[in-house]
């Protein structure tokens, strides 16, 4: 990451009990970055592709770009997960009210020639979730804005846990956790989910 731009590193960390077959990051085509690793869980065979998401803040022409590779990972049993700050709304999130969001950032977030402050661009999202994607905070009805917390800014729901049709079967648990917020660190609260590893029948034998 560009620390002198962003003021933060992004990482992915993984237990004792994970295994990485491949790792690597990709800054050519994202404007911020994506990191990547294909990971197996103790001696199962079932590998399991993460994505680490910052797509365009100022672009959702870009974010569509950037996420339209991914499609390919909700594929039938396929195990994966896009994680991140996606800077576009989540999967059925409610329409924010946009007014207090600066004119010259309104065009980053609401589709071409609205002549309102309403009508997120939301086509980034909607090809993810036509692929098969699922939204953990949609599929638990949680709401709750993550971002959008620093001044003249909108909260609303951007950091997101998106997994595969798959991996979806084992989430059991989204919470949202707004100390980073409350406490002064972040404009960003932290998002954790749990999954119950017995639910996937590809996991094999531990």
């Amino acid at each position: 990451m560009d620390v002198e731009r962003h003021a933060f590193h992004t990482a992915m960390l993984f237990g004792r009990r994970w295994n990485i077959v491949a790792e690597d990051s990709d800054r050519a085509r994202y404007h911020h970055v994506l990191g990547w690793a294909t990971v197996q869980l103790d001696d199962t065979a079932a590998t399991w592709d993460i994505r680490n998401l910052h797509l365009d803040p100022f672009s959702p022409a870009n974010r569509h770009n950037e996420v339209a590779p991914l499609q390919t990972l909700a594929g039938p049993g396929r195990l994966a997960a896009l994680i991140g700050d996606a800077n576009m709304l989540g999967i059925n999130h409610p329409e924010p009210d946009w007014t207090p969001l600066p004119a010259h950032l309104r065009a980053a977030q609401l589709l071409p020639h609205t002549e309102a402050a309403a009508d997120a661009d939301r086509r980034a999202i909607r090809l993810l979730q036509n692929a098969g994607f699922v939204d953990v905070a949609d599929r638990f009805g949680d709401q709750q804005p993550t971002g959008g917390f620093g001044p003249s800014d909108v909260p609303r729901r951007q950091d997101l846990f998106l997994l595969s049709p798959a991996l979806a079967e084992a989430a059991v648990d989204y919470q949202v956790h707004d100390e980073p917020v409350t406490r002064g660190f972040s404009d960003h609260c932290a998002v954790s989910i749990t999954l119950d590893i017995a639910r996937l029948s590809l996991a094999g034998p531990r």
